[in-house]
């Protein structure tokens, strides 16, 4: 099965106009003429909810779609290594308590 496209997401969410009325109604600023660019600059990620809103697509068929329409891969790899899988992506992210001893939130002076 073929990934969907850009194309495909705009014309299941009812196009355009659909788009940036749907968006101007929870106070975006999809404009339709952003619409039609997205084919080739891939949907920004702050205007996601709006499609997903709009469509059955998920944040993972929009994360690929964006790839191919950049000609980005979809998959992260590091050197050496197998491509990372959602968990193990989750486990490397670095929490608020492990990073607030080195980076302090407040400044004093």
């Amino acid at each position: 099965m073929s990934a969907i496209t850009i194309k495909q997401i705009i014309k299941d969410a009812g196009g355009p106009d659909a788009i940036a009325q749907a968006s101007s109604k929870v106070g975006g600023d999809i404009s339709k003429d952003a619409v039609y660019k997205w084919g080739k600059t891939g949907i920004p990620d702050r205007h996601w909810p709006v499609i997903i809103a709009l469509t059955s697509c998920r944040p993972e068929d929009l994360y690929a779609a964006n790839c191919a329409a950049r000609g980005l891969p979809t998959d992260v790899l590091l050197p050496d290594s197998e491509p990372l899988s959602r968990s193990s992506t989750a486990a490397a992210v670095p929490t608020a308590a492990a990073t607030s001893s080195r980076f302090p939130l407040s400044v004093e002076g």
